[in-house]
């Protein structure tokens, strides 16, 4: 995509912003700690674009699409290590999307998607996750997979996201990625990531995260891309 490449070069590679904002993201860097975090939604999945309930609900061909579509760029994020939901989507993004980057990749339950009633947010089995990660690139070296259900796993939605600060403000790395949802990222950083978008968020010592720019996936066509914004400041 010449045009991306010829405003990444202009702008950098994080992205576009004016001396304002860029004031502003100074500003909020300095209150905070250097860790940070990168937010991934998933790809465009079936129960996005379907009105039947879909457990566990897969990607579709696009959000297949989305997730190869940062291939080749997602290393430039540097994280060193990489949580994912549990959730079939958000694995198969997570394979899909680092499949060629020299990360680990550790399934991470409190970052499933809120609104458990809903059987598209409910995890498949083991046996079902298994299965799907022998057909996924780099399937084989997910860790974490553990039994369907946890003695301490937390009990709400809410207690959901806690642990996963938690976890957060516990890992060593100075990177983290999260490959998750939409409730989840809302939960976390107060804002909202369309399908396959990255949220570069800083970190505090309590897990606490604040948006600072958004990643736009990719662009699989330029007028996609220059519609959408490209790369942008909170």
């Amino acid at each position: 995509c010449v045009e991306s490449k010829a405003m990444g070069a202009a702008f950098g590679v994080r992205g576009m912003s004016t001396d304002s904002e860029d004031e502003e993201i100074s500003s909020k860097e300095s209150l905070l700690e250097v860790r940070r975090v990168f937010l991934l939604r998933h790809g465009e999945a079936l129960h996005n674009v379907s009105d039947e309930e879909i457990p566990d609900a897969q990607l579709t061909e696009l959000g297949r699409a989305q997730a190869m579509a940062w291939r080749g760029s997602i290393e430039e994020f540097q994280a060193e290590v990489v949580l994912v939901s549990p959730l079939r989507r958000a694995v198969q993004t997570a394979c899909l999307a680092f499949q060629d980057a020299d990360v680990p990749l550790v399934l991470c339950r409190s970052a499933r998607e809120l609104w458990w009633d809903d059987v598209a947010n409910q995890p498949s089995s083991s046996e079902e996750l298994k299965r799907l990660l022998k057909t996924l690139p780099r399937g084989k070296e997910v860790q974490g997979l553990l039994s369907d259900k946890l003695a301490d796993e937390p009990s709400t939605e809410a207690a959901s996201i806690e642990h996963l600060q938690t976890v957060l403000a516990e890992r060593s790395e100075d990177v983290v990625a999260v490959v998750c949802h939409w409730g989840v990222i809302k939960s976390l950083c107060g804002k909202s990531a369309d399908n396959c978008d990255i949220l570069e968020c800083s970190c505090d010592h309590k897990g606490h995260l604040v948006a600072l720019r958004r990643h736009v996936v990719p662009c699989l066509c330029c007028k996609t891309f220059l519609a959408r914004g490209g790369c942008g400041f909170y």
